[in-house]
């Protein structure tokens, strides 16, 4: 005898078993409860709050040993180096990188 498990038993609804007992989704589609346009523009108001919310930049340093401009994140996970000198100018520091050499400008 099979049992049914569901907080609303609909026929048209896909039975998966689970065990021995047949599993009856009580919502197979969200987004057939949801208005399609209201869903879109709570995505769009999130994505924007989230890429306003960056507060990571890009920034030009001068190397302090051979004077190279050179353009680096200043939230690095990897150790930066000059690509004339091979001095570090970044040293990843947990958030923000340790910056050793002079920042010249913060890029937006």
């Amino acid at each position: 005898m099979d049992t049914v498990v569901s907080h609303v038993q609909n026929p048209r609804e896909e039975k998966k078993p689970v065990g021995g007992l047949h599993y009856v989704s009580p919502v197979k589609n969200v987004k057939k409860l949801i208005n399609p346009q209201i869903f879109e523009q709570n995505v769009l108001i999130l994505v924007n709050n989230i890429m306003d919310k960056t507060k990571s930049k890009f920034i030009k340093v001068r190397c302090n040993d051979c004077e190279n401009e050179q353009v680096l994140f200043d939230r690095a996970t990897t150790p930066v180096s000059c690509h004339i000198c091979g001095s570090k100018l970044a040293i990843p520091a947990g958030g923000k990188a340790k910056i050793k050499g002079k920042v010249l400008e913060v890029i937006e």
